[in-house]
């Protein structure tokens, strides 16, 4: 497992975390075992956490959205550059080998 992974798996299992801790407090809040003058607090709270969860796996899979975008990006420049290579490469070398092999001919 990677580096990169690690971190990935980290902050999926703290989004869950909050995730779950936040739903917990708001079946709280909704349930009768609460002070009915924390309830207020504790629904905006748990609501909040749930925001907060969701917010941050969007923003997760977006990043690396953007990351698998940005190595898709690097591996068509790197193509790009070396199809070019290969171009200019037998740009050069066509007339040379087409020279040689009509000079060749002529010795044979």
């Amino acid at each position: 497992m990677g580096n990169d992974e690690r971190v990935v798996n980290r902050g999926a299992s703290i989004t869950n975390m909050i995730l779950w801790l936040s739903a917990g407090i708001l079946a709280a809040a909704l349930g009768s075992t609460i002070d009915p003058s924390w309830q207020p607090i504790w629904m905006r709270l748990g609501a909040f956490g749930l925001v907060s969860a969701i917010g941050l796996r969007i923003e997760a899979r977006l990043r690396e959205t953007r990351q698998l975008q940005a190595e898709k990006s690097n591996t068509e420049k790197t193509l790009n550059k070396r199809v070019e290579a290969i171009v200019k490469r037998e740009e050069c070398l066509g007339p040379v080998s087409a020279y040689l092999g009509s000079t060749h001919k002529e010795y044979s």
